[in-house]
């Protein structure tokens, strides 16, 4: 198992009773390697299976790592479109233009080749759905007014609104600036992210058709 990346201990922070903060962010990083707890994991909840039906990609085809940071299962699909290698090209010739132009790299926006889903469980070991309600409005009020943590070398600073979302277990948000949808099923808080469109639109749409998935398993 693998240990889970950086934005992953930025959501431990998050759930922190504590304000959050670099020491919270290196108690997080202390604490990643801890034995997991949840009666379900994030994969088994959304298993390679239904990633296949879903995209039309082989179960082969997917790179699957588990992880966990703090109190939090981690599950991560990975795998490259079918037509990955024209993207690439076309991401060569746009490189190409833009030196050229003398506009450099770094106004250059890469068109996706690959297609990610972040999946992130809390082992809260809430008592009833309302404590986990309560986390997951802590969550949000924070990102409203912007937290930062240090974890290893990089800081992740995030200030953002946060839009209710119907029809995901208990209550759920669309979190604009970690692009991501964080939900309430029962007692489970959880985190859904999915990356591969250049349309932000479409990995909204898609993560919420898997949180209310992921929902109606647990």
């Amino acid at each position: 198992m693998r240990a889970s990346k950086p934005w992953v201990l930025f959501l431990a922070v998050l759930t922190l009773p504590a304000c959050g903060g670099e020491a919270e962010a290196d108690r997080a990083a202390a604490s990643s390697s801890g034995p997991a707890s949840a009666s379900l994991h994030p994969c088994d909840a959304f298993p390679l299976a239904a990633v296949s039906e879903r995209f039309g990609v082989a179960a082969a085809d997917v790179e699957v790592e588990r992880g966990q940071a703090q109190r939090n299962d981690t599950c991560e699909y990975t795998w490259r479109k079918a037509d990955w290698d024209a993207i690439e090209a076309r991401n060569r010739e746009a490189l190409i233009r833009a030196m050229s132009s003398g506009a450099g790299a770094s106004a250059l926006e890469r068109e996706p080749s690959q297609m990610s889903i972040f999946l992130t469980f809390h082992r809260g070991d809430f008592a009833e759905p309302a404590d986990a309600i309560r986390a997951l409005d802590q969550v949000v009020e924070r990102l409203r007014e912007g937290s930062s943590a240090t974890v290893g070398d990089q800081t992740f600073s995030v200030q953002s609104s946060s839009e209710p979302v119907q029809g995901i277990g208990e209550k759920a948000f669309w979190n604009q600036g970690l692009g991501q949808v964080s939900a309430v099923r029962g007692t489970q808080l959880f985190y859904v992210r999915v990356r591969g469109e250049s349309d932000d639109g479409v990995n909204r749409e898609r993560a919420e058709s898997i949180a209310r998935e992921i929902a109606a398993r647990l």
